[in-house]
């Protein structure tokens, strides 16, 4: 671990031994409630610095404060107030390829990610911001009044699962309610003056986490608005990405939006899936797209995974009841699509469209030696198929 490392988590550390101490820690028992609440000691010569108290002094004077007493040195946590009081910004790594977190869909061509390197700092954040808010007796010092609330001011807020976010106040809705961005999460919301308390400056060391972006390459289809169907499936490919972070290719910065190649956990571009599935359009004014096509792609895992999407997809198919028109639709372009993809990973791809105005879903009563069942029977244009698996289950012992 590199020493600017080493010194971020002993601030970590500090504030998360406060938050559990609000009314202060005596700087002669620090180092035990540190062992206590850490784990770990606390050796401050190996940190560089000559005693604790310097250490406090010059690692964390933005965040904590020393009371000076006749017996003794009482260390607590800052609360000032933190209106007009601006987050450290995010530096993004170098490389064009860094590892992602996808937090927040709108569209293709608008969603938040979050760098995977910062992700457990985040938690860690977290998890001293709730702890703080929901427990702490000088967080309600913290709650807004008519008169000070602006936009700009920096917030802890909650959301639906109850627990506190960070936030930047975007605008006075009316008396009693904001509008606030999720710095963290790139979520917007409308919530209530009296559920908002002002950032209590020891949350101000990590930058905000959410990271405005857009897949590269894309248009929407036919050139009209984004689908709400494209950012279905840009959420189901990424949803365990705070799981495995996902690969991304950084093709531009510019005005503080990333545009990226997404990869999703096969290897396989999303920008790439999204059109094979016509949820989007290559931008024909684009002439770097090609370079990036199967960028990254470890075929035999492909192949595998094909396979066993390809299984998914025949469940949900055979599901469907035969009326449902969209979602008959969708299922369709997505078979096309993964079709497409086995035959160009094997070198036979021809194109050729697929028919979307034909398919139904027939259900025939089937009579078996244990009863009666219902076989789904799948009509594309003049073909009939059904699956192994439901043949099989007309056989009680198979």
């Amino acid at each position: 671990m590199e020493e600017n490392d080493r010194l971020e988590v002993v601030r970590v550390n500090i504030v998360n031994v406060l938050t559990q101490a609000l009314a202060g820690v005596c700087l002669t028992d620090f180092g035990q409630k540190y062992l206590e609440t850490i784990g770990t000691e606390l050796d401050t010569r190996i940190l560089g610095f000559e005693n604790l108290e310097n250490l406090l002094k010059v690692l964390t004077e933005d965040i904590v404060q020393l009371d000076y007493d006749v017996d003794d040195i009482v260390v607590s946590l800052k609360t000032e107030k933190s209106s007009h009081t601006t987050l450290p910004t995010q530096e993004l790594p170098e490389d064009d390829l860094v590892e992602v977190v996808v937090a927040e869909i709108v569209n293709p061509h608008k969603l938040y990610v979050q760098l995977a390197s910062q992700y457990d700092k985040l938690n860690q954040l977290m998890d001293l911001l709730d702890m703080f808010y929901t427990y702490g007796e000088e967080s309600a010092e913290l709650g807004l009044t008519e008169s000070e609330v602006v936009e700009g001011d920096l917030v802890a807020v909650p959301w639906t699962d109850n627990m506190w976010y960070r936030g930047v106040v975007k605008g006075v809705k009316d008396l009693t309610s904001l509008r606030v961005f999720y710095l963290d999460y790139g979520s917007f919301a409308d919530v209530k003056k009296s559920s908002v308390r002002l950032l209590a400056s020891q949350f101000f060391y990590l930058p905000g986490q959410a990271l405005l972006a857009q897949l590269s390459g894309l248009v929407p289809v036919g050139g009209r608005r984004w689908a709400g169907a494209s950012s279905a499936r840009i959420l189901e490919l990424t949803k365990g990405s705070h799981e495995q972070a996902l690969q991304a290719i950084i093709r531009s910065r510019e005005g503080g939006k990333l545009s990226l190649w997404l990869l999703d956990e096969n290897g396989v571009g999303i920008n790439e899936t999204l059109v094979d599935e016509g949820l989007a359009d290559y931008d024909r004014g684009d002439s770097c797209l090609q370079g990036l096509l199967s960028q990254g792609r470890d075929v035999d895992r492909e192949r595998s995974n094909l396979v066993k999407e390809g299984m998914r997809l025949q469940e949900q198919i055979l599901e469907l009841k035969g009326d449902e028109v969209e979602q008959i639709n969708l299922l369709l372009r997505r078979a096309s699509a993964l079709s497409k993809r086995m035959q160009q990973l094997e070198g036979t791809f021809r194109p050729r469209p697929p028919d979307v105005s034909s398919l139904l879903v027939e259900n025939y009563p089937v009579a078996t030696d244990w009863g009666g069942a219902i076989l789904h029977v799948l009509r594309v244009g003049g073909e009939r198929w059904v699956s192994s698996e439901e043949v099989s289950s007309l056989v009680k012992e198979w």
